[in-house]
């Protein structure tokens, strides 16, 4: 007797197959999304970084930064707000910058502070949860 058999995947096998999928993405979505969040607070750090540097020159060559534009600060999207600065004549400094372009929810409006100690050490504070923060913060 020659039977001929259907050839495919039953339903339960396919059911299977979407409930390993279902349950992987409710995994793996959350932790990209924390993921995206922490490299953009480590961007936005490293553009802040950029901008004391250029402080720090100014200072150097006796110059005062009274103001955003005399600096080398280019334009983020993910601070739209440009960063406020206030330099001090004994050297101190602060840098601060909201996150408010086009940032994770997880990071949207926190703030990213670089401050400057009269010796030229710069420190980092900052508003975001610690799974979200650069690592020299």
């Amino acid at each position: 007797m020659n039977t001929s058999q259907v050839k495919g995947f039953t339903l339960i096998e396919l059911m299977m197959v979407v409930a390993i999928i279902g349950i992987l993405s409710a995994i793996a979505i959350p932790q990209y999304q924390d993921y995206v969040a922490r490299t953009q607070s480590t961007r936005a750090y490293s553009e802040l970084q950029a901008l004391t540097h250029s402080i720090d020159e100014r200072l150097y060559r006796g110059l005062l930064t009274t103001t955003i534009d005399q600096t080398t600060y280019a334009n983020s999207n993910l601070i739209i707000t440009p960063p406020t600065l206030a330099v001090n004549i004994d050297g101190t400094a602060t840098v601060t910058a909201t996150l408010d372009g086009l940032a994770s929810t997880a990071i949207l409006n926190e703030t990213i502070t670089l401050s400057r100690a009269t010796n030229g050490e710069w420190t980092c504070s900052t508003t975001m949860a610690p799974k979200f923060r650069p690592s020299d913060c």
